[in-house]
């Protein structure tokens, strides 16, 4: 597990750069900061660069983004869809009476339910330290959707 440790301005930009030459502007600077935002958090099961850019190539014909992992759920069961690229990061609680590998594990399973069954599932994830991060945790689910 890596400790968390912000990206310099130079490989944010190169990391904009990177997707807009690639996307164009098919994601937005506001979502393309929450991508590298996500990085940057994610110290327990880190997401690569390269897994990313596999991830925005599956979504450049639509997509849709969520803040919880319960609005996916409640879209993908609502309008029977199955996504075929899906992308989680979640914030675990280090210090709670919750085992947080099992939290972790059951997520990553009830997502593997929302996925085609020829699809693909990155997951991410990194700690809140103290139980007052909890209530403002970061979360950020994407699907690709081609409507």
């Amino acid at each position: 597990m890596k400790s968390y440790k912000a990206l310099p301005l130079e490989v944010k930009n190169d990391i904009t750069e990177s997707i807009k030459s690639q996307f164009g502007d098919t994601f937005s600077n506001d979502l393309i900061l929450t991508f590298i935002r996500v990085m940057e958090e994610s110290t327990f099961v880190e997401v690569d660069f390269a897994d990313l850019l596999a991830f925005l190539a599956e979504c450049k014909h639509g997509f849709k983004t969520f803040s919880n992992q319960d609005t996916l759920t409640e879209f993908v069961k609502s309008n029977q869809y199955t996504p075929k690229a899906l992308f989680g990061h979640k914030k675990l609680l280090e210090n709670s009476e919750t085992n947080f590998m099992d939290d972790f594990s059951d997520s990553v399973n009830k997502l593997k339910q929302l996925v085609a069954d020829d699809g693909f599932l990155y997951v991410s994830a990194g700690f809140n330290q103290d139980l007052s991060e909890q209530k403002n945790g970061f979360e950020f689910f994407m699907i690709s959707c081609h409507e």
